[in-house]
């Protein structure tokens, strides 16, 4: 009899990179030093806001960036050079670019799941999460602090975990069983409402409305029993 063993897709993404081009430009592992820079520049593309080119190619700039060096873009300050930097840029599908630049921080930005537990009197951050995650791997590893800002964000945090977890912290991992079973709960309570929501249509409700009532009561019920208001 054999079995096969299954593997947690969000630590093989943090693991397993490809090479990324946008803009036709290499970019190196997405890391804590080019995510602080994005942060600091309020980056429309880390925000989910409306992204423009000059937005794409500075994150493209700082993501070739290595520890502590900073993103220098050049200064646009002639006609001729916006003209050589409009003829570089225009070959590019900028929508295209784009969803690559998104495929690239997937690629690198996947951190475990897990579960929740209850904390009481847990304080608001007061360091940067970049610098504590950063510190906290630097002292862990005995790493140099260039490799600590350059290891890759998705490693760095299943790493981080690990680490804590054998320093002592409560964590557990939500791993592919439990993602299957609540997959399997969330598929039993919606038919769940459902079935009550139909109860409610067939009295002549509404069935958005009777489906919205459904809901509202499936989860006070929930709250309920959690002892919650």
């Amino acid at each position: 009899m054999s079995s096969s063993f299954v593997v947690d897709t969000k630590f093989a993404e943090a693991f397993l990179n490809a090479d990324h081009f946008v803009l036709g430009q290499k970019l190196l592992p997405y890391c804590s030093w080019h995510k602080l820079q994005l942060e600091v520049a309020n980056s429309p593309l880390l925000l989910g806001e409306l992204a423009h080119v000059a937005d794409l190619e500075y994150a493209v700039r700082v993501c070739q960036t290595v520890y502590p060096q900073m993103v220098q873009l050049p200064k646009v300050d002639s006609r001729w050079k916006r003209f050589l930097w409009f003829l570089r840029i225009r070959k590019y599908k900028f929508a295209e670019e784009l969803r690559k630049f998104s495929t690239y921080l997937d690629d690198f930005v996947s951190g475990p799941k897990l579960w929740e537990k209850k904390q009481a009197g847990t304080k608001e951050p007061d360091v940067d999460d970049n610098f504590e995650a950063v510190t906290y791997y630097f002292k862990s590893t005995g790493v140099s602090e260039v490799e600590a800002w350059m290891m890759p964000l998705g490693k760095l945090r299943w790493y981080n975990t690990l680490f804590a977890r054998q320093d002592g912290a409560d964590i557990d991992f939500w791993t592919p069983d439990d993602e299957v079973a609540f997959q399997e709960h969330v598929k039993k309570r919606e038919a769940g409402i459902d079935e009550q929501a139909k109860v409610y249509a067939a009295d002549g409700m509404e069935y958005a409305t009777a489906r919205e009532r459904a809901n509202a009561e499936y989860w006070a019920k929930v709250n309920e029993k959690l002892g919650k208001q």
